[in-house]
């Protein structure tokens, strides 16, 4: 019931700039307030966003249930045991049912502590799985099939993965692990504040390949060079991003702080329907 309950989760990949603190800090803070309901999110390493495993405080939240669960049938069988003790030295007829209901209990309690035991194991796994490492086409194989579980039912549950996965990527292979876990994924956010041959590359491969894409970009940024008609590099570079982003939804911010009064999370849900 409780997987069932959780439901399955959309795969959200963040294609950041690096070095961006404050950013980097509004997105996690909307990943553990919002976010963490709905979505898995997905990017890449820069060794400044700090993987989102289970908090223990959700952790031990998670836990209580099962634990007044098994207090309770510890309680019930030791005062059964004690009556069922009196019951079979007097030889009354209640003495052998009260220790089928003995069995009983403890089959319970077997139940119970095995559902405990998993999902304590299943949130240490997530909280130490926050992390992946992209070396090689074989390592990169490997890093795509297991976030492409994180979309399963059983990894629904927030204690049960990562809320957010980052994944460590050398040069020679960042391209190629873009596109592979672009692909796997609902929706790709990607940061355009700052005009760059990656983000141009990003922009016409995603599109190339049929992804979902939602721009984001801080406004006085975004203002600085979306309207350049200069001649040179600089203002072809631009112009070939604006060609790439016109009709994509795109979510102005004023500061990263106040990113959750944008529209993003609208756009988020518009985006995953079209999926």
């Amino acid at each position: 019931g409780w997987l069932l309950a959780a439901g399955r989760k959309e795969l959200v990949l963040f294609l950041r700039r690096f070095g961006n603190e404050a950013l980097n800090d509004s997105v996690r803070d909307l990943v553990r307030a919002v976010l963490r309901k709905r979505a898995r999110l997905v990017t890449l390493d820069d060794s400044a966003f700090v993987p989102l495993g289970p908090r223990w405080f959700g952790l031990a939240g998670s836990l209580l249930p099962p634990g007044i669960v098994l207090g309770a049938i510890a309680l019930g069988y030791a005062g059964f045991a004690k009556v069922a003790e009196s019951e079979l030295e007097d030889e009354t007829p209640f003495g052998m049912a009260l220790v089928l209901i003995q069995l009983g209990i403890l089959f319970v309690g077997f139940i119970s502590g095995l559902v405990a035991s998993l999902f304590f194991a299943a949130a240490l796994r997530a909280h130490f799985d926050g992390r992946a490492a992209v070396r090689d086409g074989a390592s990169r194989a490997r890093v795509v099939k297991r976030l492409r579980r994180l979309r399963s039912l059983a990894r629904a549950p927030v204690i049960a993965a990562p809320m957010a996965t980052v994944v460590g990527v050398t040069d020679p292979e960042w391209q190629a692990t873009v596109a592979s876990i672009a692909r796997i994924c609902d929706v790709t956010l990607i940061d355009i504040s700052q005009p760059r041959e990656s983000i141009r590359w990003e922009l016409a491969t995603l599109r190339e390949a049929g992804v979902r894409i939602i721009l984001l970009a801080q406004r006085e940024a975004l203002a600085r060079w979306w309207d350049l008609t200069e001649d040179g590099a600089d203002s072809q570079l631009a112009a070939q991003m604006r060609s790439l982003a016109t009709d994509l939804p795109l979510v102005k911010y004023d500061t990263p702080d106040r990113l959750i009064e944008t529209d993003l999370l609208k756009c988020l849900s518009e985006r995953v329907e079209e999926s």
